[in-house]
Formats: C-alpha cells, structure tokens, sequence
C-alpha cells in the first residue's frame, strides 16, 4: 500500500504545475484528493502515520490558490443569494400588487 502511495504522490507531484492553470481542473483535483485520502483511511485503514496525498495541496501555491478559490466560489454563492432573495422579495410584492388590483378592481 505503501508503494502506492508514492507513486500516486510522485504523479501528483509531476502534474500539479499543469492543473493549477485551471481553476475548474483544480478544483476537481481537491475533490479528488480528499475523496482518495478519505477512502483510503476509512476504508483501507492506512495508518495516518504514513505516507499522504494531502502534502501536495498544502504546498505554498496550491494552497494559496485553494483558497483564492474557494473564496471565489464563497462569493458567487453569496451574490446568488442575493440575486434569489432579491427574486422573492420583488414576486412577493408583485403577488400583493395583483391581489390588491383584482380586489378592488383596477
């Protein structure tokens, strides 16, 4: 297992350079690499102790871009929630306007 390990970190390490010029391509790489890790201590139980797949995206430019990321996506989350809060608030006024109009007849 342990043998594995390091030729899935030595591959990793080889093409890291290359994903980091795609923000989507980066992001399936994290997601990627915390599912591997994840099943690979929770299912296989390999020793935390051990050899891991995690160093790679804790070097100082993946990192860094990890959170550039996530902080983009943290801000296309908030402006869709704006965007649909602001959806509401205008069909809940437009759905009192055209119950007042058909009320009193308008």
């Amino acid at each position: 297992m342990r043998g594995l390990m390091i030729l899935v970190t030595n591959k990793m390490e080889l093409d890291i350079a290359q994903i980091l010029t795609s923000d989507v391509l980066f992001a399936h790489f994290i997601d990627e690499t915390l599912a591997f890790h994840r099943e690979l201590h929770f299912v296989y139980s390999y020793p935390a102790s051990l050899h891991s797949c995690l160093h790679i995206l804790i070097q100082p430019e993946p990192f860094h871009r990890w959170k550039t990321i996530e902080k983009k996506c943290e801000q296309n989350k908030l402006k869709l929630c704006s965007y649909t809060l602001l959806f509401y608030a205008y069909r809940s006024l437009f759905l009192y306007i055209d119950v007042c109009v058909c009320v009193l007849g308008l």
